[in-house]
């Protein structure tokens, strides 16, 4: 990638000491940033020792101060010290330190097993990689066979098979003590704990595996002062997190999302970070309510999809203040403008600014959001204004970031890796493999170019038509794609999630049907401003969604309806592949 203007990487390289306590290894080396033809360096002169800057530094003044607040499956919570947090971490180092350990898979949901395997990987100088239980068998065994890893950690209840003869060692944490294997870990005395290792200048961090909403599993590698810096500052830039914060990221820990601002960001800024064993759970009002009145978030940051459905539960619920919420968030799938409008009013007095963020796993931390001291209110597609940092252009409306930032990825994990090396890197770009645009210093994004429709001869993204129809109030979900009819002509296929028509009676359910079709066409020729050729809406209980909430559109795409409106029941669960399933409730 190009390099950045000498006023930013000099920029970054003054904010360095405001967030991390780091080595210079050569007192002569002064470059700060240098550019590479496929993965640029950040910091070579400089070594750290991460878990120092995570943990130990807290301990001088922070040691009895709250580090996890967590909700466990039974909704009970525990709350973690920095110096509880800290003996399990070194007791968990004493077991697992093997002569050979390099790299540590860990299987784990966000809890703290999962939090104290990450930590104790940073204690160990390790190489790290978190994948959530809810993969399947398969899908976790193609990642471990990607990774390759030298131990295997599993901090879940499922049981998972033996990977390449080596043992899933389970982790377990009750009543504040660790056991491994089921058995208690105690300090071994005849051991001395050694210190905490040393990361060297573009030492792999950790690795963490993409959705597959697009395909087979790649596994993107950061590094660690680079990323760690890029973390703090964002989190604290964007959503005020400090020493006074606590964050409640609903993510699981094996996303980004869940690794920067779950993990890093908050022990960085010296923050309490808020885990829930089941993010997912955050959809239900009620959940959402009893976990805000035990936490006291000061931030809450939330998947898109998570509050499309919250909005569509509240509609026979009152609205509730929380005082202490200081800064609202949303990850994810595209934010529509209704969506926003009714988040920004919900938990406030006020009316707050959505930090709807945008960035990649390839990118490590926020590229651009809206800052929780903007106003309220989006355009369709809006994302914010853009930050000092960020080198982003539009070539013919595809994005390419022009400039490295220091959370960008330094390796690829992957069986086919020239060929996605190749899709990220061209011409010193990095291709985002997104639609959008630059207007008035602000970032505008359509979607993925993968979601891109092509209808009577016009371009059409899947964001711009999900946020029209969204706005509509029977309709809580939306997944617009593009499906080529007999003829090999292009149409609009809509999935929608509408309770009204999930819960009607057959008698009625055609006539509300075609009514809110008619609502669907006006609102597409008002907001977009043509009549599209809709073939098809399909009505079902739920979208299909990668674990990380977003929508599996490249599934949908092969939906056969055809076949299915005229042979299939719609109470029964209609595969796209072996994993992917719908009910429909009725097609129009």
């Amino acid at each position: 990638m190009r390099p950045p203007s000498e006023d930013i990487i000099n920029k970054w390289h003054t904010l360095l000491p405001k967030y991390l306590d780091v080595e210079k290894i050569d007192i002569d080396f002064n470059k700060i940033f240098e550019s590479n033809e496929i993965f640029d360096k950040w910091f070579s002169g400089y070594e750290i020792n991460v878990y120092n800057n995570l943990i130990q530094r807290n301990l001088k003044t922070n040691k009895n101060k709250n580090c996890i607040f967590y909700l466990n499956s039974n909704n009970n919570q525990e709350i973690y010290t920095y110096l509880e947090i800290d003996v399990l971490v070194k007791k968990l180092v004493l077991e697992i330190d093997l002569d050979i350990l390099k790299k540590i898979a860990i299987i784990g949901s966000p809890c703290p097993e999962t939090f104290i395997s990450v930590l104790a990987s940073a204690y160990l100088g390790c190489h790290h990689t978190v994948l959530i239980p809810a993969l399947s068998q398969k899908s976790i065994q193609r990642r471990l066979e990607i990774f390759q890893p030298d131990i295997i950690l599993n901090c879940s209840n499922k049981i998972f098979e033996i990977h390449n003869n080596k043992l899933i060692s389970r982790l377990e944490i009750d009543d504040k003590k660790i056991y491994f294997n089921g058995k208690l870990i105690n300090f071994k005395q005849d051991k001395d704990i050694t210190e905490s290792k040393i990361y060297k200048p573009n030492q792999p961090l950790f690795t963490l595996f993409t959705s597959g909403s697009t395909g087979f599993p790649k596994g993107i590698t950061h590094s660690s002062i680079g990323y760690l810096l890029f973390a703090a500052y964002t989190a604290n830039y964007y959503f005020n997190l400090d020493a006074k914060s606590h964050i409640l990221c609903g993510s699981e820990t094996g996303w980004i999302n869940g690794h920067t601002y779950s993990i890093y960001a908050p022990l960085l800024n010296s923050s309490t970070s808020i885990l829930i064993s089941d993010p997912s759970c955050l959809s239900n009002p009620k959940y959402l309510e009893d976990c805000i009145e035990k936490s006291l978030p000061s931030i809450l940051y939330l998947p898109v999809t998570t509050v499309r459905l919250l909005k569509a539960a509240y509609l026979n619920r009152s609205k509730r203040v929380f005082k202490h919420i200081k800064s609202l968030g949303t990850m994810g799938e595209m934010l529509a403008p209704a969506i926003e409008a009714w988040f920004s009013a919900q938990f406030s007095k006020i009316n707050l600014p959505i930090v709807n963020t945008y960035f990649q796993t390839e990118t490590g931390g926020i590229l651009c959001a809206k800052t929780y001291k903007s106003n309220p209110g989006i355009k369709t597609g809006e994302i914010g204004c853009l930050p000092w940092y960020l080198s982003i252009e539009s070539n013919e409306q595809k994005l390419k970031l022009t400039g490295s930032v220091p959370g960008m990825m330094i390796g690829i994990y992957a069986k086919d890796y020239d060929k996605k090396r190749s899709n990220y890197f061209e011409n010193d770009f990095f291709n985002l493999n997104d639609y959008g645009y630059i207007f008035e210093s602000k970032l505008f994004v359509e979607g993925r170019t993968d979601d891109v429709m092509n209808i009577k001869g016009m371009r059409f993204t899947s964001g711009e038509i999900e946020s029209s129809i969204l706005s509509l109030g029977a309709i809580i979900e939306c997944a617009a794609v593009e499906y080529k009819n007999k003829l090999g002509i292009s149409t609009l296929l809509l999935f929608i999630v509408s309770p009204e028509i999930n819960n009607s009676i057959e008698l009625t359910r055609h006539d509300y049907t075609k009514r809110l079709l008619s609502k669907i066409r006006k609102k597409i020729i008002n907001d977009i401003g043509t009549n599209l050729n809709i073939s098809e809406i399909v009505f079902v209980k739920s979208l299909p969604k990668t674990p990380s909430g977003k929508i599996l559109r490249r599934h949908l795409r092969e939906f056969k309806y055809e076949k299915i409106k005229f042979t299939q029941k719609f109470t029964d669960q209609i595969f796209l592949d072996k994993a992917v399933k719908l009910e429909v409730t009725h097609i129009i």
